[in-house]
């Protein structure tokens, strides 16, 4: 992190003391009200989404990346199953299998790439929320609960 932060890009927020030794990424604290988060991610354009070990063993997502996802931003992600299995090339990874030094080298060298292919790096944003739209929103899963639920039903008449 402390090679990310001296490129000049590295915006980091959450719990102070997890992030006292950066001298001047972090930002500070963001409310858990539903939209400040969103809103940083938006006005920031690239979310950085590194799992834990337990995420990454149990392959349950960090929230990130659907917060990620509503804001339209271009991610750079760990190779997290459910990431690469839901969002796929719409979204740029890092191996954090390899040293520090690589992964920093990796994001370093996705950000290069943003800033070098800005419509490219749209498109890769575009895609990924348009997944989020089609398969994650409240609303598609309201009607993923109420498919189902006619499924049954019609399972049920016809078994009558």
């Amino acid at each position: 992190m402390t090679t990310l932060e001296d490129k000049g890009y590295l915006q980091v927020y959450g719990a102070p003391k997890k992030w006292e030794f950066l001298k001047s990424a972090y930002k500070g604290f963001i409310p858990a009200n539903g939209y400040s988060f969103i809103k940083k991610m938006r006005e920031a354009g690239v979310t950085l989404i590194l799992h834990s070990s337990n995420h990454l063993r149990d392959s349950i997502p960090t929230s990130r990346i659907f917060e990620a996802t509503a804001a339209s931003t271009v991610i750079i992600s760990d190779r997290h199953k459910f990431v690469e299995q839901e969002f796929g090339d719409c979204v740029l990874y890092v191996d954090t299998n390899q040293s520090a030094e690589h992964v920093s080298e990796e994001i370093d060298n996705h950000m290069q790439w943003i800033k070098n292919n800005p419509d490219k790096a749209r498109e890769l944003a575009r895609c990924a929320h348009q997944i989020f739209q089609n398969r994650f929103t409240f609303e598609q899963q309201l009607l993923n609960v109420a498919a189902v639920q006619e499924s049954l039903m019609d399972s049920a008449r016809n078994k009558n």
